[in-house]
């Protein structure tokens, strides 16, 4: 049952009295008066408050205002992140105690973070900050001119002979469906992992995200080649509700999955290249791996010590893994997003039209972020002297 505030008389001091979120309103002498009053209080819109100043309530304020006004990908996006920080931070520090150190020696500490990963960590904490002072909850951010870690570049673009080399080895044809599609249309991975058959308008061959459902909460057009127009239609026949790209097992993919499946493919790679080179893991690596494996396993619910063979049977799994993933280039669906932009304006397509089709909102986004023209001496040279006549 809901608690309201009720008034109260205070003889000491001879006046009525309420506590609203905390607050203790003095409503005066007359009880007449101090109930009309407090009936005014309990009809005004409830005040924004966070339950105080340290740096974790604003992260908590934050993510609760995310929670309701962005989409469950950047919510997601914002949480892990910000539950790192706030892991880190000293007990108790408040908002005036926060310093850009206490920002970098968290992000020196995920010591298995990239540069991409470290830019998005610092930013992260800033726009909670920053999100805190536009709203009033605190006087400024303390962290809003701290220089953020260079992001790494994407710059990764597949030839086509490249991407039918990948191709060759996706032997799950769940995942050859997600792939072949972002190659074929250059969308962004959480469109391809959210688009359901709501959003296919078959006669116009695009799939339509309306406001609130796309990355930059504006309407959001992805238009489909023939094969993936092919793909998009076989799909929305086995899943008319629902999202249209899943894995084996009919659950739809997510970043997680999608990047597991890419390391297999990167895996069977490696392996192949192992296999022309005729490289073999050393004894010396396998005994040593073994001394470090936990010698128990867990077998129908009864826990008892692996044998021999199964310890080396996991050290050599574990060491095949490993090298074959030094030996294969590593993969993602934004590489193909990337290499079908690089595509487009190789044959010719005008950077504005490029921009339109991959869903940017601002056209400058393709020349600041994606610079893989600029590093080809081939192609700019080409379009020097096709200028010149």
């Amino acid at each position: 049952m809901s608690h309201y505030p009720k008034p109260f008389f205070r003889k000491s001091r001879g006046l009525w009295y309420v506590q609203i979120a905390g607050k203790q309103h003095n409503l005066g002498p007359d009880r007449t008066a101090a109930f009309e009053r407090y009936h005014a209080l309990m009809q005004q819109p409830a005040e924004q408050r966070v339950a105080s100043d340290t740096v974790v309530a604003i992260i908590d304020a934050f993510l609760d205002w995310c929670q309701k006004h962005r989409a469950p990908d950047t919510y997601e996006w914002y949480r892990w992140r910000l539950q790192l920080f706030a892991q880190s931070m000293p007990r108790g520090l408040t908002v005036g105690q926060l310093k850009p150190f206490h920002v970098q020696q968290w992000l020196d500490s995920r010591q298995s973070w990239g540069p991409g990963s470290q830019h998005n960590g610092c930013r992260a904490a800033q726009r909670a900050m920053n999100w805190a002072a536009r709203l009033g909850y605190i006087d400024h951010s303390p962290i809003a001119h701290m220089e953020k870690p260079r992001p790494g570049k994407r710059e990764v673009v597949l030839s086509d002979e490249q991407f039918a080399e990948l191709n060759s080895f996706v032997l799950d044809a769940e995942f050859g469906d997600l792939v072949r599609t972002t190659w074929e249309t250059g969308c962004r991975p959480q469109e391809s992992l959210q688009v359901e058959a709501r959003h296919v308008e078959l006669e116009n061959n695009r799939w339509v995200m309306p406001e609130g459902e796309s990355k930059t909460h504006n309407v959001r057009v992805v238009y489909l080649t023939d094969e993936a127009l092919a793909i998009t239609k076989r799909r929305m026949l086995r899943f008319p509700t629902g999202p249209l790209f899943r894995n084996v097992y009919g659950n739809p993919w997510t970043k997680y999955s999608v990047k597991n499946a890419f390391d297999r493919v990167r895996s069977r790679m490696g392996k192949e290249v192992m296999k022309s080179k005729g490289l073999q893991i050393s004894d010396d690596e396998i005994r040593t791996l073994i001394s470090k494996l936990n010698p128990d396993r867990t077998d129908r619910g009864r826990r008892r010590r692996k044998t021999g063979s199964e310890l080396r049977r996991e050290a050599v799994r574990k060491l095949q893994e490993k090298l074959a993933k030094t030996l294969a280039p590593k993969y993602c669906l934004y590489h193909l997003r990337h290499t079908w932009m690089n595509r487009l304006l190789r044959k010719g397509v005008d950077s504005l039209t490029v921009a339109v089709l991959a869903g940017h909102q601002n056209p400058s986004t393709l020349a600041k972020t994606y610079q893989h023209l600029s590093q080809d001496r081939d192609y700019l040279l080409g379009q020097v002297k096709r200028a010149a006549g």
